[in-house]
């Protein structure tokens, strides 16, 4: 799979849509929702006088991981969908100290505490290791038992992160791939019994780079409901080359991304892109 890095950065899932594909911030730019809200109406305005060409590089993903989040509760556990090229390991730590979670993972040693087992060992309440020795997709359910009970009695300021997961390629004892290749590192909110708590979700998503940089991943989208997936929404011929921003769609043409000033999906204002 390839994975697309540059420089926005969003918290919000387009559950509606069928497909979705990875890129990586190395900024995290803030985009205010009202700034867009409350523009004005614009006539003839073309996309490359007004909006702002990200740079991008690529780089490839072995494994990538997604959660069901409607059926994913503390209660009755995270479902994780992962797919992967290689063989592969699946940590998950639940209820992860916050400062010690970044403290750690920001850590030159941080390769080499996962390799030792010594990543997070003191700072997290229950941990799982999940062995994947073959490529293809899986579902894993990920479970702590006493995960409400934890939660109600020691951390009701959430102070912690509820899960942690973890995944690079399985360490053996040719272990090369494992200080070469990415690894993915998400945290995430799960779901309590709680009535007004918000349903399970990503909170954040990294990719940890052999060199040691940290870029974060983050969702776009092509609307694959409508049409073919690498076709232009506007003209349904040309393969789609930009990534519309803040929206995320990839979803236009070369040629038809000039004549345009919203997104044809989702009709939001186009301030920036990138192409791919």
């Amino acid at each position: 799979m390839i994975i697309i890095t540059q420089d926005d950065h969003s918290d919000h899932r387009k559950r509606r849509l069928k497909r979705s594909l990875f890129y990586i911030v190395y900024v995290s730019v803030a985009f205010d929702q009202d700034d867009y809200e409350n523009l004005d109406e614009r006539i003839n305005i073309t996309i490359p006088q007004s909006a702002q060409n990200i740079p991008v590089d690529r780089i490839d993903s072995s494994y990538t991981i997604n959660i069901e989040e409607n059926r994913s509760t503390l209660k009755d556990g995270v479902y994780i969908r992962l797919h992967t090229d290689i063989h592969c390991q699946l940590r998950a730590f639940w209820f992860v100290n916050i400062q010690r979670f970044y403290k750690e993972l920001d850590s030159r040693d941080f390769r080499l505490s996962l390799y030792d087992n010594r990543f997070l060992k003191d700072n997290c309440v229950h941990q799982e290791t999940f062995n994947f020795e073959t490529s293809g997709d899986y579902v894993q359910r990920i479970e702590f038992s006493d995960a409400e009970n934890y939660l109600i009695n020691n951390n009701e300021t959430r102070r912690e992160y509820p899960l942690v997961l973890i995944v690079h390629s399985l360490i053996t004892e040719n272990s090369e791939e494992f200080f070469q290749l990415p690894i993915q590192v998400a945290t995430l909110h799960v779901k309590s019994s709680i009535p007004t708590d918000p349903p399970t979700k990503f909170i954040l998503r990294i990719s940890k780079l052999a060199d040691g940089r940290s870029l974060v991943l983050q969702d776009i989208f092509t609307p694959g409901a409508f049409h073919s997936d690498n076709t232009c929404a506007v003209c349904l011929t040309e393969p789609v080359t930009h990534v519309l921003l803040p929206c995320k769609h990839a979803c236009v043409c070369r040629n038809c991304f000039s004549l345009i000033d919203k997104c044809p999906v989702c009709q939001r204002f186009v301030t920036s892109y990138f192409q791919i």
